[in-house]
């Protein structure tokens, strides 16, 4: 009886999954799991079937302590329920504490944890109750969206990639990963600085990255470019959350270059620079930054930008809000379906631990010397054309106070080609490790950009760069 079953059962189960098959075999394990093993199970009880009585009883006994394995396997899993980002909440406690964007923010769930207050509204939330009070407000705009070609802006007939971080002189919703939203006045080409700094022959120093020059995620005076300025408003930030190299030499063409500063300071995350310019170098527009003197002309093209920017704002707002629905009711079925009989049958939580073996903690770090020397000499150069100086600064990722073993295994050979290079390299792990606690230098001590005395600790190591710069310059 038990072989005829699972044969019959396993046997209806496999021409179901042939005639429907759905996302079944979108991968090995899922190919494994509907189609692999059930047929084994058929063939093995068919064979079974057809042999002594002592290999039929043999064979039951063992289909039956597999399952049994399985499924007791199955129900400890669902008494023990798998943490999400490492921490204690459950999946569905994690759904309902902190939906939609923060369920990929780990700060919210650290909050949580903690005890703590926590700002769970989303962007699109935040930027809704601005409006709700007559406030005109605007989120930022990774480098990501530019990036997209379904979000192409075009511009007199010609593609044009915007390299700012957002529409001009409007109230800009940022970000949040110590519990409290922060926003900025975005100055007139988009960027977090205070207005009218873009000016000929008012700025002395530039800092160009992604996110950590951007501000991720402290108010302005805490930032990076803000300490620095403390001692210097002569400073500009020219940061966008999501840039690579690529991206940042547009920046410095399109946004330094004009205002020409005796120093462009150039920050380098270890964390995804490398990861973005593997992506970058495959744009259609991107590469052309390698190429002496190309440009956009973005700062004349501001208006329209602007324009076009906030068209696609409202277009993506729509898509969000879409999403959004979409995410709560995935949310609400799987959560009906994970504690239902088909749930049970289908192992939920068994084959989702299952997934996760032999995912790696390091992340890829597409290494291409050829590239960043190319960028990087690029951007020397360009400076260099207007009689200024480029600082490279290397700023280390949260993984490499952590845990080095899993932080990017480039830095060696990344700062002695840059030096190469005779590129003055600011080393900021040096004063973030000097620190007797680096790891509470980040929200929740959790992977996140710095917290204010961290940005504290970085601004000051780039202070110290440029003056001994400058000090060598003036002998």
């Amino acid at each position: 009886m038990i072989l005829c079953l699972a044969a019959l059962g396993f046997g209806i189960g496999l021409l179901y999954f042939v005639i429907r098959p759905g996302q079944r075999a979108s991968g090995p394990g899922s190919f494994l799991f509907w189609y692999a093993i059930p047929a084994l199970v058929v063939l093995l009880s068919a064979w079974a079937l057809r042999s002594s009585v002592e290999r039929q009883v043999a064979t039951a006994l063992l289909l039956v302590s597999v399952a049994g394995s399985v499924f007791a396997t199955e129900a400890i899993l669902r008494a023990f329920p798998q943490r999400v980002a490492g921490f204690s909440l459950t999946t569905v406690v994690a759904d309902s504490v902190c939906p939609g964007e923060y369920r990929r923010q780990t700060g919210c769930l650290a909050a949580a944890e903690e005890g703590r207050p926590f700002d769970r509204r989303t962007t699109l939330e935040v930027v809704e109750d601005f409006e709700d009070q007559g406030i005109e407000a605007w989120p930022s705009i990774d480098a990501s969206h530019y990036l997209d070609p379904d979000y192409a802006i075009h511009v007199d007939g010609s593609v044009r990639i915007p390299l700012s971080p957002g529409i001009p002189e409007v109230l800009t919703v940022f970000c949040n990963e110590a519990g409290s939203w922060v926003t900025y006045e975005s100055d007139e080409y988009g960027f977090n600085n205070p207005s009218g700094g873009h000016r000929v022959d008012q700025v002395k120093v530039a800092i160009v990255g992604d996110s950590f020059v951007h501000g991720w995620c402290v108010p302005f005076d805490e930032t990076l470019v803000g300490r620095v300025r403390e001692s210097d408003r002569t400073v500009l930030g020219l940061g966008l959350e999501g840039s690579g190299p690529l991206v940042q030499l547009g920046i410095e063409r399109e946004f330094i270059a004009p205002i020409q500063p005796a120093v462009v300071v150039w920050v380098f995350f270890e964390g995804n620079d490398l990861r973005d310019l593997n992506r970058e170098r495959t744009h259609e527009i991107l590469p052309s930054y390698l190429e002496p003197g190309f440009t956009q002309g973005l700062r004349d093209l501001t208006p329209a930008l602007a324009n076009q920017l906030r068209d696609q704002v409202m277009q993506m707002r729509e898509e969000e809000a879409a999403r959004a629905a979409g995410a709560r009711r995935a949310s609400e079925t799987a959560s009906q379906r994970r504690e239902s009989l088909a749930g049970w049958l289908r192992l939920t939580e068994l084959r989702s631990r299952v997934r996760e073996l032999g995912k790696s903690r390091v992340q890829p770090q597409p290494y291409d010397p050829a590239i960043l020397e190319q960028v990087a000499a690029r951007m020397r150069d360009d400076v260099a054309g207007w009689g200024g100086t480029l600082l490279f600064a290397y700023m280390p990722s949260r993984r490499r106070f952590a845990d080095a073993s899993t932080a990017n295994p480039h830095r060696d050979s990344i700062l002695a080609q840059v030096e190469d290079l005779g590129i003055p390299v600011i080393d900021l792990y040096e004063p973030l490790s000097a620190h007797s606690d680096p790891l509470s230098l980040y929200p929740f001590r959790i992977e996140n950009h710095l917290n204010a005395e961290g940005y504290e600790l970085a601004a000051q190591a780039v202070k110290e760069g440029i003056q001994a710069h400058l000090a060598t310059v003036i002998e």
